[in-house]
């Protein structure tokens, strides 16, 4: 990423207006990730929220998954979107 500095691996490592950069760079993991997927084959996932696209892959591949998230389950039911995997 041409904006995100050096080591900087977690929202702690930058400034809360760089943020959007590690997510972008994160991003970029989705087609890497899938494919190490593929190639090792895993029995299942664990991820947290952050990365909603590790579980439309998981879904994708018939791949049970864990997802962890620091809000209550209230809330989550109140936020989840239609559209986002169960």
């Amino acid at each position: 990423m041409d904006r995100l500095q050096e080591g900087a691996e977690a929202t702690v490592d930058l400034d809360s207006t760089n943020h959007n950069y590690l997510k972008k760079a994160f991003d970029l993991l989705r087609d890497p990730f899938r494919r190490f997927i593929t190639v090792h084959s895993p029995d299942w996932i664990i991820h947290d929220l952050v990365n909603l696209w590790m579980a439309e892959i998981a879904l994708e591949m018939g791949l049970p998954y864990v997802a962890f998230s620091p809000a209550t389950v209230a809330f989550l039911g109140i936020t989840k979107p239609e559209d986002d995997p169960p």
